[in-house]
């Protein structure tokens, strides 16, 4: 139906969940490209074996010998990288090699979010994060709000993401925290 107070107003289109999740993939898979490289050098200079290759190893033993899964973690306690890790009191470095990773995902995404409204997943589906309101450029607030809410939609068993579909702008529940929207940039 025509209606004059929808003139000159564009029709937003929303991504779906499946797109929404497409691009969280993509992005994971980025992410694990970058990070996973700087992982493998943080635990060579924290152990003397990788642990990937000693776990490798552990696995491959559980294979010939028919363990239970039990016996891995029996196996990966005993195992000279967590003996190095207990005895040479490694731990404090461990834990700062995941924090800094962790800081550094975190600076990706926002650097992507602040120039481009997007990430490269949401990019390649073609949308971008707006304000709700206002359907501009969020704020730096509105964006660090967003970051930190991902733990609320992902911690109860990405929960916070199934109520994309039920909603008139597909708003996960990081975006109403945010007061954020994923929107298409496709032209209709």
């Amino acid at each position: 139906m025509f209606s004059f107070f929808s003139l000159g107003r564009k029709k937003e289109v929303y991504p779906t969940l499946t797109s929404r999740l497409l691009a969280a993939i993509i992005d994971c898979t980025l992410v694990m490209i970058v990070l996973l490289p700087l992982q493998e050098i943080a635990f060579s200079l924290i152990f003397e074996t990788p642990p990937s290759q000693e776990l490798a190893d552990i696995m491959q033993s559980s294979k010939e010998n028919v363990y239970s899964f039990s016996q891995f973690f029996i196996n990966l306690k005993e195992s000279q990288a967590m003996k190095q890790f207990v005895d040479q009191g490694k731990f404090g470095i461990l834990i700062g090699a995941q924090i800094f990773q962790l800081i550094a995902l975190i600076s990706i995404v926002l650097i992507f979010w602040i120039k481009y409204q997007s990430t490269p997943g949401k990019m390649l589906i073609s949308a971008k994060i707006v304000d709700h309101v206002s359907e501009k450029k969020p704020t730096l607030t509105q964006y660090i709000i967003r970051m930190l809410s991902y733990s609320v939609s992902i911690l109860p068993f990405f929960m916070g993401f199934f109520i994309v579909p039920f909603n008139k702008h597909r708003r996960a529940l990081h975006d109403y925290i945010a007061g954020t929207r994923v929107v298409s940039t496709k032209k209709e």
